[in-house]
């Protein structure tokens, strides 16, 4: 979302968390913007879900038999901000419904298209405690959003 496209609107459930009430505004349709400075642009990445193939449940579940109850979650980086992490969630299909938001400034865009304009999103397996495995990762392009900002746009990817 970029502030100087008036029309398009930050939807409410994806405003910023833990902001005082005067900092955020609400528009003439009811919906909440949250105030960027100027020349910043707001990304948000959502990760949806993972849908396990029998045989990866299988692996994930070998020595403890139990297929259907893997606990898996996900991580990624996103340029120089915190490495962030979905929520343990257990199935063959987790639906960790993870969204986060980045106010990029012009220089965060530059340097994302320097940095060749992609996530890592790396999937994990709890093993227990604070133990787990690392099962896979993909790149995730974001040069889209960068190209055409404004524009949703959806990307899917297989991990192996």
């Amino acid at each position: 979302y970029s502030p100087r496209n008036y029309k398009q609107t930050i939807p409410l459930q994806y405003t910023w968390t833990g902001l005082e009430q005067e900092s955020v505004q609400p528009t003439a349709e009811g919906a909440i913007i949250t105030h960027l400075r100027g020349g910043e642009s707001l990304l948000e990445i959502h990760l949806t879900g993972a849908t396990f193939t029998p045989l990866g449940l299988r692996l994930m579940g070998q020595g403890t038999g139990d297929h259907q109850g893997v606990a898996t979650f996900c991580t990624y980086g996103f340029l120089d901000f915190e490495t962030l992490s979905t929520s343990l969630i257990s199935g063959g299909q987790p639906n960790y419904g993870f969204t986060s938001h980045y106010a990029l400034s012009e220089f965060d865009l530059e340097k994302l298209r320097i940095q060749g304009g992609s996530i890592t999103v790396e999937l994990h397996q709890a093993l227990g405690g604070v133990q787990f495995m690392t099962r896979g990762k993909a790149r995730i392009s974001l040069m889209g959003t960068v190209q055409r900002r404004g524009e949703r746009m959806k990307n899917r990817t297989n991990i192996t």
